[in-house]
């Protein structure tokens, strides 16, 4: 079984499998599988080769800080641990961590339960980043991941760095104290990184996987140099998934995608990791996993063969001509 290729993650002096384990379902009320399979399938992620593992303190109202933590304490010192904060746990979802087993079971019998609980999900969080509610953060994660310091602690979805200098100075702080080793900007979208990059004001910037498809893709990711970059959420927007589904594509474009696949001998699942790994500038792939059979899938995919710069711009053409009949939008 081959090993999991590893880069450094910018001037970190971190390194990281060019795949990566993304938690934001592990421990939530309505997590597909129970705590003890997630700490299965983290353990599994370590063993094919998996470094990088991607959480933060708001997911699974905390439980996947826990979760993580339990199960990399065995092999602590050689993984990396990245956790953010800054949105606050609404008041309900307060209540539902003290009730979150009753609350999981009500979701599974009830669809009105489970459509509320995914309806409060998708709304739009508050945020704090001010020096005393980070500090206190990172102090509760470090609590959570039963760990005496964080690899990478990354503001969750923040703002223009210039908003946010007093919690940058605290972070500064605490990786003078040795509790965190380096710290980034988990960004919403593609617009939110110039900012940052512009400032210099960190050392790692999270991405969504999708922006890697815009115009301003190598503009922005040439002013990240010595960053470390995380693309996260490789599969989004619907047409990679449903190529991966066994069954007729979606659309004709879609279709077309396919071929062209097929013809560089790609499967779809590889295609769209590899897509993302090999823009240059990413440091790490970063899909979501919650089961060991996901973990295996995907570390067997992500040994794709690597792509041309050619083969990238062909499939980027046609991913967003699929991506676009998709969504009902003129290529």
């Amino acid at each position: 079984m081959p090993d999991i290729a590893r880069r450094p993650l910018g001037r970190t002096g971190l390194k990281v499998s060019v795949l990566g384990m993304g938690l934001s379902r592990i421990g939530s009320i309505l997590a597909a599988v129970g705590k003890a399979e997630a700490e299965r399938a983290i353990v599994r992620a370590a063993e094919r080769g998996i470094t990088l593992f991607d959480t933060a303190d708001i997911y699974g109202q905390g439980d996947s800080e826990r979760v993580l933590g339990r199960a990399l304490r065995p092999v602590r010192a050689s993984v990396v641990i990245a956790t953010k904060g800054g949105f606050l746990l609404p008041r309900t979802g307060r209540k539902a961590l003290l009730l979150k087993p009753l609350v999981r079971a009500a979701a599974r019998l009830s669809p009105q339960v489970r459509s509320a609980l995914a309806n409060r999900r998708a709304r739009p969080y508050d945020h704090d980043f001010s020096p005393a509610h980070i500090a206190g953060a990172v102090e509760a994660s470090l609590k959570r991941l039963g760990t005496d310091y964080i690899d990478l602690y990354q503001l969750h979805s923040p703002p223009a760095p210039e908003m946010v200098e007093p919690a940058l100075e605290v972070l500064l702080r605490l990786r003078e104290q040795g509790k965190i080793r380096a710290f980034g900007a988990a960004c919403e979208e593609l617009a939110d990184v110039a900012p940052w990059a512009a400032a210099d004001a960190a050392d790692v910037v999270q991405l969504p996987g999708a922006a890697l498809g815009t115009p301003t893709l190598a503009q922005t990711l040439a002013t990240l140099d010595g960053w470390g970059v995380i693309a996260r959420q490789p599969f989004s927007g619907g047409t990679w998934m449903a190529l991966a589904q066994k069954g007729e594509p979606p659309n004709a474009e879609a279709a077309a995608l396919r071929r062209l696949l097929a013809e560089m001998g790609l499967s779809p699942l590889g295609a769209a990791l590899a897509w993302v790994r090999d823009h240059a500038g990413v440091s790490t792939v970063l899909p979501g996993m919650t089961s060991t059979a996901h973990v295996e899938e995907l570390a067997d995919a992500i040994q794709t063969r690597a792509l041309s710069p050619d083969e990238i711009s062909a499939i980027t053409r046609q991913a967003q001509a699929a991506q676009a009949a998709l969504h009902g939008r003129g290529a």
